[in-house]
């Protein structure tokens, strides 16, 4: 206590305070009643010498903050005991009344929730009274103020300047639960209205309002709410009139005085004003607000028009046609917000380069770029919205716009900046109006619409499109715009059916307006350029009758050099897409002319060869070449990227085909549930595809790195992957980016075939090859490869494995798997929670980590990264198992199977997730969610009942003990799912209570009856946390002392039967906080 004594510095107070609060939050239960009543006796006394003397902001907030605290842990009865003292200790002085407005804003919720004894009369009835004496605290205290400051009194004007402060932070808590009628007939909302004019309190006054703004009606009666909703929107009004005024309209500038308030006010207003019954109100400052040219100011204003149009057109969906007579909001609103959308995408938020220099109103680049991106796609939206309420205006708009873009970018004198960013805004305004048009007027016309508002749509369509095909531009960037453009017409292409062949060959021509840098069949990009593709794609039918066409034009680029590989694959993809729409003859024959020449050279004896060992594969795409410089360099390029181009296409193919509408059996009669286009390639394709999974798994075997020798660094993650080569290094990388992306395509396309193709599970042959591949190499794979092998091949198998073929696809894989998995994560985990504790007792003892060691931690710190993504994938996989997919009521699910067929390994599924329970990750839940799923199951398997009664209850024992508050409520349903089971309880689960400390046999024999009687999940949950936190572990005692009941939300609206509202402080008996 000598911290605490008066007189001692400011910084002791703080630290003395700090340490009874930490004494209060974590061991309030190790004290008896009497010490909870001698603690609650000497924070008053300290409350109350604070006051007196007058300590720093900091004490005084602690000291609230304490007796609060201790008032909180003593429970309600308190809190009524403490509050006629309170106002007592408030007569003292304007400090005492401060830190006594700190106490009540603190205790907010006990006395509206938390306070049983008080029915939901007398609770408004306190709330009342409590407005009511916090606005002449407010109102007295800023009048003392404004007389000291008169006075020239400083000292005094900040001591009465802090108590409103305080009283507005708790008036604050108190509007999220009081009646509106009381906050109406309180005056705050006129106290608010002046004080938004007062600097020192406008922000806790918006504070106060926004608060106000955010409650719905619910209960409270309808002329009340909107009176209250009506005067805080004036008061809003008011405040914003008065900001956006010529003569203030600088301060709201960046570093004006207002810079801040307006931005919070523009917030306030945007969430208020989003209700379509208070919007006109605030409608023409929110104007103002928007188009303001401080950009971070405009976007505070945008969801105030984003949700105002959004639900003007859901009321112009049930209103048609829409007319100024009968919509929402006035056109000419949505006419001028249109063009605002337009003009302001023009001005300039656009993405610039990192070394751009930045408004100074942002501190990295990265901040910047974020915020552009959301002001653009909320600019965009906009657009959209104002388009399905006016689509001919919009059209005509984004016609003149791009009209516009399109002649400065043919102006001779315009910077090739200029004509992109003008260009750039001239499509986001014109793709996000066609693509809302096509969809709102075209795809499904409204009912009521008149088909000569259809064709006005189509003319102006027609004419921007034009627009478009008539453009002809060479620079990348304004060309990657262009394609954009075109895709934004993708839906409604098919009702210019003429200008299909026109479209196809502005497609092709746009290839010649851009000089390919080196070989156009090389490595093809990681992504398909924008845009173009989705303009064939989008629309199948348009484009069927011109595939014949289209695969000549193809052959002839192809043949002349003209088309790169990967932009050949995207067209044959387009082709596919086109085909997928058809008929089973026209995909048969789409399939059998992309796949046929893969065929001619997979089906290849010689070819095959390559793949037969890790060492053929090896010398065939990745030979080793020394240099005369003597570095060591990776050839075997164009048959790698073969390969991939074949993968590539093969994966495309697959996942653009129609799945089987039953996996069960294959069948051969097109149009049939069984049938698919690729059934009768699976014979020839489906092998080669498994031999290139097993050999790139096979890489990382021991003898396949000595023969890769200097070069195997390229294939592992860390820091020397950074520094592999000086010279050449390109190659290596280039290697080990074709190795990548090739896995991922290969694991993605074995998935959708296991998903979608019926002809999959006949292929019996494969079956020793596919258990290979997958599991064959387990124990040399990197757990990145692992994860993406659960992820996209082993997860969708366990989802569309029909149960008929269980045993013979999905066993041989899960056997080897589970049991692997178990071992690696155990393992990998143990030694993350050692190294975790061991750098924590370095950094104690040596300080920061020396520089020599950041290599070391980069690499822990990416396996540690790479570990959680796998666990996280193990344990979806685990919660696969469990679903029972589409099979329908009383469907066995693949947990339930695998338990029946290989207990073993079932249980190793069950291991797994309960050693997840104590992990320190985010997959807790999950895994106890698994768990759940476990105890459910155990009546049906002994070997999963026995693990479950002992170590699955154990250890979400002592999960509970290391989890989080959200992780702990998971846990707590298990261990409640496990003891209630069977009651009376087994031997195992009454084993296990006894091991807790302080538990004995009486203690679970009362447990154990309280369970029984009564059937409420919440109330075992909580009979579980009480004996828990009660069983002598310390521990759990920790991680359980924060815990409160759940709390019931207590309704305190007027009773709407009420004929009059009790008075606030009728003949002066309610109480008041003294001023």
């Amino acid at each position: 206590m000598g911290l605490l004594v008066s007189g001692r510095p400011l910084e002791v107070q703080h630290f003395g305070f700090q340490l009874l609060q930490t004494l209060v939050s974590s061991q309030w239960e190790k004290f008896s009643a009497d010490e909870h009543i001698q603690l609650a006796r000497l924070a008053l006394s300290l409350f109350q010498q604070v006051g007196r003397d007058r300590e720093g902001w900091a004490v005084r907030s602690k000291a609230a903050l304490v007796l609060a605290l201790v008032a909180k842990r003593q429970g309600p009865s308190m809190v009524q005991e403490l509050l006629p003292q309170l106002l007592n200790i408030a007569r003292e002085s304007p400090t005492h009344t401060e830190m006594v407005c700190m106490v009540l804003r603190l205790e907010a919720e006990e006395l509206t929730q938390y306070t049983d004894d008080l029915d939901a009369d007398q609770k408004r009835e306190l709330l009342g009274a409590l407005l009511h004496s916090l606005d002449s605290t407010l109102q007295d205290h800023f009048g003392e103020a404004m007389a000291a400051q008169g006075r020239g009194d400083s000292s005094a004007a900040a001591l009465h300047n802090g108590v409103v402060t305080a009283a507005i932070e708790a008036v604050q808590a108190y509007l999220e639960w009081s009646p509106l009628g009381r906050v109406g007939a309180s005056g705050l909302l006129s106290a608010c209205a002046y004080l938004l004019t007062v600097p020192s309190h406008r922000m806790g006054s918006c504070g106060m309002l926004r608060q106000v703004s955010q409650r719905r009606q619910l209960q409270e009666e309808t002329g009340v709410y909107n009176s209250v909703m009506a005067t805080a929107g004036e008061a809003l009004m008011h405040a914003a009139g008065q900001l956006l005024a010529p003569e203030s309209a600088r301060q709201l500038d960046y570093d004006g005085d207002a810079d801040e308030f307006g931005q919070y006010l523009c917030e306030t207003m945007a969430g208020f004003g989003t209700r379509s019954a208070f919007w006109h109100v605030l409608g023409t400052h929110m104007l103002a607000f928007t188009q303001h040219a401080y950009m971070l100011l405009a976007a505070k204003a945008m969801p105030f028009w984003t949700s105002l149009l959004t639900s003007t057109e859901r009321s112009a969906a049930r209103i048609e046609p829409l007319a100024p007579e009968n919509s929402p909001i006035p056109l000419e609103c949505v006419v001028v917000l249109m063009d605002l959308a337009g003009e302001q995408l023009r001005k300039g938020v656009h993405l610039v380069e990192a070394d751009t220099e930045l408004p100074p109103f942002f501190d990295t680049f990265e901040d910047y770029r974020e915020f552009c991106l959301d002001y653009r796609s909320s600019l965009g939206k906009i657009a959209r919205l104002t388009a399905c309420l006016l689509p001919e205006p919009a059209l005509a708009a984004a016609s003149r716009r791009l009209s516009s873009a399109l002649g400065v970018c043919s102006a001779s004198g315009a910077s090739l900046e200029e004509q992109q960013s003008q260009f750039e805004a001239a499509v986001v305004f014109l793709d996000s109006v066609v693509t809302q048009v096509s969809a709102a007027h075209l795809a499904d016309p409204k009912p009521g619409s008149a088909a000569a508002d259809k064709a006005g749509i189509l003319r102006e369509l027609q004419a921007l499109l034009q627009q478009l095909l008539q453009a002809r531009l060479s620079d990348p960037t304004l060309l990657n715009w262009h394609c954009r453009a075109l895709e934004a017409f993708a839906r409604c292409v098919s009702a210019f059916p003429d200008l299909m062949p026109v479209i196809m060959q502005k497609v092709f021509d746009m290839f010649s307006y851009v000089q390919f840098e080196g070989d156009p069949q090389d490595i093809p990009p990681p992504h398909p350029p924008p845009g173009w593709k989705d303009a064939f794609t989008a629309q199948h039918r348009a484009m069927r009758p011109h595939l014949t066409t289209l695969a000549g034009r193809m052959e002839e680029m192809w043949a002349a050099h003209k088309l790169g590989t990967g932009e050949r694959n995207v067209l044959c993809d387009a082709m596919l897409a086109a085909s997928a729409s058809g008929g089973p003859e026209l995909r048969t024959q789409v399939v059998e002319w992309v796949l046929g020449s893969i065929r001619s050279v997979w089906s290849d004896a010689a070819w095959q060869q390559h793949l037969s060992s890790t060492s053929a594969f090896l010398a065939r795409f990745m030979p080793l070449q020394h240099s005369q410089q003597g570095a060591v360099e990776i050839e075997g390029r164009l048959a790698r990227w073969e390969v991939f181009h074949h993968v590539h296409m093969i994966s495309r193919t697959v996942k653009r085909m129609p799945a089987c509408s039953s996996l069960t059996n294959a069948e051969s009669v097109p149009g049939s549930a069984g049938w698919h286009a690729l059934n009768g390639h699976l014979p020839w394709m489906l092998g080669p595809v498994l031999q290139i999974v097993r050999c790139l798994h096979s890489i990382y075997s021991p003898q396949a790195l000595a023969a890769l020798s200097e070069v195997a660094a390229a294939l592992e993650m860390g820091p020397r992957e950074k520094a592999l080569y000086l010279k050449h290094r390109a190659k290596a990388a280039a290697a080990a980016q074709s190795d990548e992306e090739m896995r991922e395509e290969l694991y993605q396309t074995l998935g959708a075939m296991a998903s979608q193709i019926a002809g999959w599970y006949q292929m019996t042959a494969v079956l020793p090859a596919w258990a290979a591949a997958i599991v064959g190499d387990l124990p040399i794979m990197p757990n990145q490869h692992l994860r993406l092998l659960t992820r996209h091949v082993i997860s969708p198998l366990v989802k569309a494995c029909p149960p008929a073929h269980r045993n013979t696809w999905l066993l041989p894989i899960l056997a080897p798997l589970l049991p692997h998995v178990l071992a690696r994560l155990s393992a990998d985990w143990t030694r993350v929670v050692a190294s975790s504790g061991a750098q924590a007792a370095a950094a104690a003892v040596n300080g920061a980590h020396t520089s020599e060691a950041a290599p070391e931690a980069e690499s822990e710190v990416i396996a540690e990264r790479l570990l959680r993504e796998l666990t996280a994938e193990h344990v979806g996989l685990l919660t696969t198992l469990q679903d029972t997919g589409s099979g329908g009521i009383g469907a066995e699910s693949a947990m339930a199977w695998l338990a029946r067929e290989a207990p073993d390994t079932a249980l190793c599924a069950a291991v797994t997730a309960t050693a997840a329970l104590w992990w320190p990750d985010e997959i807790v839940g999950k895994a106890a969610t698994f768990c759940r799923g476990i105890v459910a199951m155990g009546a049906q398997s002994e070997q999963l009942r026995g693990f479950m009664e002992r170590e699955m209850l154990r250890g979400a024992f002592a999960a509970v003990a290391s989890s989080s508050v959200a992780q702990r409520a998971d846990l707590l349903h298990l261990a409640r799912d496990i003891l209630a089971l069977q009651l009376p309880l087994p031997p195992t689960p009454r084993q296990e209570l006894l091991r807790l400390p302080a538990v004995s046999a009486e203690v679970v024999a009362g447990f154990e009856a309280a369970m029984m009687a009564t059937r409420s999940e919440k109330d075992q949950r909580n009979l579980i946390r009480r004996l828990l936190f009660n069983s002598g572990a310390e521990d759990l005692q920790r991680s359980l002392g924060d815990w409160r009941p759940v709390m019931a939300f207590v309704n305190l609206a007027e009773p709407k039967l009420r004929v009059r509202h009790a008075s606030v402080d009728e003949e002066g008996s309610s109480f008041h906080i003294p001023t």
